[in-house]
């Protein structure tokens, strides 16, 4: 009985100590979490030549621009009758935001091409653990994107996003690389 007794410990102290030096999905998405700062908010710069623009604009997110207004070509300088031609320059994304748009508009980047929310970027799952070694884990999960505005429902739809994690072990346990 004594010698049962004392296997059975044995038994049950291996398997906590094996537990404990083993990477667990729960620390693995609590440590995915705290790093990519889960949930936030999921944007996306849009730009002209993207495949998506007809849906935009189909869907009232946004309108063609406006031609420009035609400008009188006979400029003179004040030196003589020189011409200088008009010239237009466009920048950034050459569509105009709709009010319905401009609900979901974050703000515009440094060339003029406007960021959209897209939804709210949460944890999904861990799909699995890999070892690489004893020291080093390959951890594959999936984002969502919630809450989709018409802008995430045009260029997300309901699809996973597949990521990868590294973790590695120390004396004090896994960490995230």
């Amino acid at each position: 009985m004594k010698n049962l007794t004392v296997t059975i410990l044995f038994c049950i102290s291996l398997f906590l100590i094996s537990c404990s030096s083993g990477l667990r999905r729960g620390n693995a998405k609590e440590q995915i979490i705290t790093q990519l700062k889960l949930p936030t908010a999921c944007t996306q710069t849009l730009h002209e030549y993207d495949s998506y623009c007809k849906e935009l604009i189909s869907r009232g997110l946004f309108t063609e621009q406006k031609k420009e207004e035609e400008h009188n070509s006979n400029v003179y300088s004040s030196r003589g009758g020189v011409f200088i031609p008009q010239v237009s320059v466009q920048l950034g994304f050459p569509y105009d935001i709709t009010e319905e748009g401009k609900k979901y508009l974050v703000q515009f980047d440094g060339d003029y091409n406007p960021i959209v929310k897209l939804g709210i970027l949460n944890f999904d799952e861990i799909t699995g653990i890999s070892d690489n070694d004893e020291f080093n884990k390959e951890v594959h999960y999936t984002l969502k994107c919630t809450d989709l505005t018409p802008f995430g429902e045009i260029l997300l739809g309901t699809n996973s996003i597949q990521k990868v994690a590294y973790f590695k072990k120390y004396d004090d346990g896994w960490r995230i690389q």
